[in-house]
């Protein structure tokens, strides 16, 4: 299990899954996000594999209590203090939040781990992409 990096973290629930790394979830505030899960790639929905890794993505997180990550990175030109503009412009990269979920009722682990662990998705760089 990860531990998150610096960042916010916050409880929401499942909406709908697109892909197996691109699913919509409700803020407490009602509002609904789209988040590209960070560490992952998972083959496109339209795909066999991707239908059956958004089918296992839909099962896995059904009825179970999610937390969103969005980490924070430090700005690239200062060690110590985190830009807003940086902030801003990796969280609502392609139209949609990069984050991560975690279950907590599966010890609070990273949706992106496991599904590059059951083999639905590909692991990729800290950014996702």
């Amino acid at each position: 299990m990860l531990r998150p990096e610096p960042g916010l973290t916050v409880p929401v629930t499942l909406v709908k899954v697109s892909d197996a790394d691109t699913i919509a979830v409700e803020l407490r505030t009602g509002e609904t996000i789209r988040v590209r899960l960070i560490g992952c790639n998972a083959p496109e929905s339209k795909t066999l594999a991707g239908m059956r890794a958004t089918h296992y993505v839909e099962n896995l997180l059904e009825d179970e209590d999610l937390w969103l990550h969005i980490p924070l990175a430090k700005d690239k030109n200062d060690d110590e203090h985190i830009s807003l503009t940086e902030i801003l412009r990796q969280l609502f990269s392609f139209d949609r939040a990069m984050g991560r979920i975690w279950i907590a009722s599966n010890l609070g682990s990273d949706l992106s781990e496991i599904l590059v662990a059951e083999g639905h998705a590909e692991q990729m760089d800290s950014r996702g992409l």
